[in-house]
């Protein structure tokens, strides 16, 4: 038993791990392995897979096989399923880190060619491998299927913005597959890694000092990424820990997207709203805020029966989310699961002053966002003129 790593949440299941000769791939095989998984590598090359799956079982993973598959080859797929079965009897979990990039440049430089064969690989042919182990998924009574996207999907870096728009798609693919797989019980998640030290991504940061830099300024945590750490979050996401958890992609970048090292100034956050353009505009949308809650919770309408059937009923069911319950003169809105109680008009005004509370830290929210808006625009968009008599009240 390998003690690299202190979990073996994945006693007993047998995982699929593409691409994983080296880099991020054989990281999640090696962490896999660790944690007590049958692991099935493949890669294009014989040598490599013999090399990898020999550094594997040095390391302390104590089941590993391996497998020449090119996945975009519908031959090699099936083989590749065909092996893993034959060997450890089952599918639990495939990993779809196989992902090309063969072109650097300016998105509308690329040709057709490559384009074809971006979304060939990157997108299709991890999508036709799903297709495959889903059936012996399911038999089995479930699994985790995982995508390597990455933080290109979410922003375009130059020089990659085509095999980001692949990589976006699967972010969308990994939704799409999460409904249709979780009625079979299979799980369907991703992870989209920053600018991490591999070979694939050395053109980013290879070459010179201050191509490192540049890219480590673009992370809060002022560094670039490890495949271990990469490996950490598909271990996760493959395991129980993981169970209520399906559609989601994961970022692993160190907070790349914040660009947390661009300083604002004051003048910059007034010119793009960020900040009121004084301290009155701020404080009376403020104000307004805490208006207007009040308003929306002291409404005139008859009092509340604790003995209501559908107060009882919805009572059953109650949630954190916002709560609301319609009669036929008001509606009260909730933004907590209070009980039900009758809506006396001391009631209501507490009811008002809590709400009016809670609308005063969105109120904070507000003042900053909308800072470059008109005053009188500004207020009208926040209901700060009350819509009715806050003392009237039906008996």
């Amino acid at each position: 038993m390998s003690g690299k790593y202190k979990c073996r949440r994945l006693e007993g299941k047998v995982a699929i791990v593409t691409a994983a000769t080296a880099g991020i791939g054989l990281a999640i095989a090696e962490r896999l392995g660790h944690e007590g998984a049958a692991v099935v590598i493949s890669s294009r090359k014989e040598a490599n897979v013999k090399q990898a799956v020999e550094e594997l079982k040095r390391s302390g993973a104590e089941k590993v096989e391996g497998i020449v598959c090119h996945v975009g080859n519908a031959e090699h797929r099936e083989r590749l399923v065909k092996f893993t079965l034959e060997k450890f009897g089952k599918i639990d979990i495939l990993v779809n880190n196989a992902g090309i990039n063969p072109d650097f440049g300016d998105i509308l430089d690329v040709t057709e060619t490559v384009w074809d064969k971006l979304f060939d690989i990157n997108v299709k042919a991890n999508f036709l491998l799903s297709k495959l182990v889903v059936p012996h998924m399911e038999k089995n009574g479930g699994g985790n299927i995982i995508f390597n996207s990455s933080y290109s999907a979410y922003k375009s870096p130059p020089g990659i913005a085509a095999y980001g728009v692949t990589k976006t798609t699967v972010v969308a693919l990994v939704k799409a597959l999460a409904n249709s797989c979780a009625p079979r019980n299979i799980r369907v998640n991703g992870i989209a890694p920053g600018v991490i030290k591999t070979k694939m991504s050395e053109v980013l940061w290879s070459g010179s000092s201050d191509a490192e830099a540049q890219i480590t300024a673009d992370s809060a945590m002022g560094r670039i990424g490890s495949p271990e750490e990469c490996a950490g979050a598909v271990a996760f996401l493959a395991s129980d820990d993981a169970s209520y958890i399906t559609g989601e992609t994961m970022l692993i970048a160190g907070a790349m997207l914040l660009s947390p090292k661009t300083e604002p100034t004051e003048e910059s956050g007034r010119a793009v709203g960020l900040v009121p353009r004084n301290v009155q505009e701020g404080g009376v949308a403020v104000l307004g805020q805490w208006l207007s809650g009040v308003v929306a919770a002291v409404q005139p309408g008859k009092r509340g029966d604790l003995r209501d059937k559908e107060a009882q009923s919805d009572e059953e069911d109650n949630t954190m989310h916002d709560h609301k319950r319609v009669d036929d003169e008001s509606q009260y809105r909730y933004p907590y699961p209070y009980p039900y109680y009758a809506q006396t008009p001391s009631n209501q005004i507490v009811n008002g002053i809590m709400n009016g509370f809670d609308r005063v830290v969105l109120g904070v929210i507000d003042t900053a966002r909308r800072g470059s808006l008109g005053l009188k625009d500004w207020g009208q968009q926040i209901g700060i003129l009350p819509r009715i008599n806050i003392f009237s009240y039906k008996k």
